[in-house]
């Protein structure tokens, strides 16, 4: 009980906690659409670094992407899974 406080505490105060669970945000619209993707993805091995490059190589880079992937994953906003390469979102 006492972990869920301290979260409560630290939001925003317009913020709720289902406003806090489904924004998924991250202030930079590349790290927000490539946490999209990955969320999306309902694979038990995550979705690949090349399908992700794939899928948005019309509106992202490749130094983007992987921008991304080593900012949410840095921040813990996502993780790999059966390879460097392969990554799913944590769950909130």
């Amino acid at each position: 009980m006492i972990h869920n406080f301290i979260f409560l505490f630290f939001l925003p105060p317009n913020l709720s906690d289902n406003q806090a669970a489904s924004s998924n945000t991250y202030g930079n619209a590349k790290q927000d659409m490539v946490y999209k993707m990955i969320a999306a993805c309902e694979r038990e091995e995550g979705l690949g670094r090349e399908e992700l490059q794939g899928q948005l190589k019309s509106k992202l880079s490749r130094p983007d992407i992987d921008g991304a992937l080593d900012f949410l994953s840095g921040e813990g906003h996502i993780y790999s899974t059966i390879d460097d390469d392969h990554f799913k979102a944590i769950e909130g």
